[in-house]
């Protein structure tokens, strides 16, 4: 039986936010052009539990030359729609974080590996903050 072929749709809230993010944010975006930035969603599929909500692609050259857009991002319509402004706003921002701002074509990894029940309950930065007592009496870990 032959695979389901995707079928997509522009995402234009996903540009229009990155455009706000990239001029409110410039310390973080400088050298980033939001408008060469294409978003699709994934129409006629179900999102995929394993797979990563937002795929990041960059266009390689020399394609690159013939395209208005730098990069595509790539997640499932669902996703997407089942986010509330502020959570696509933040989802957008982490996307905008891994390109690079070289504009090089280049997509950087995500910065934090780490056992997730771990950052959930302590904080990105457990290691040299304050942390309880995970064995005293009062405390639960969350799940």
């Amino acid at each position: 039986m032959a695979q389901l072929k995707p079928e997509y749709e522009s995402i234009e809230e996903f540009k229009a936010i990155a455009v706000k993010l990239v001029d409110k944010y410039p310390q973080f975006f400088n050298g980033i052009n939001a408008n060469e930035i294409r978003a699709v969603g994934i129409t006629n599929k179900d999102p995929k539990d394993d797979a990563e909500m937002f795929a990041l692609m960059p266009v390689p050259m020399p394609i690159r030359m013939d395209c208005p857009y730098g990069y595509y991002v790539i997640c499932n319509m669902q996703d997407w729609m089942g986010m509330d402004s502020k959570h696509q706003q933040i989802q957008v921002f982490r996307v905008l974080c891994r390109i690079s701002p070289d504009n090089d074509g280049k997509v950087l990894p995500f910065d934090l590996k780490d056992v997730y029940v771990v950052v959930k309950n302590f904080g990105t930065d457990y290691e040299r903050g304050e942390v309880p007592d995970i064995l005293a009496d009062g405390f639960t870990m969350k799940e």
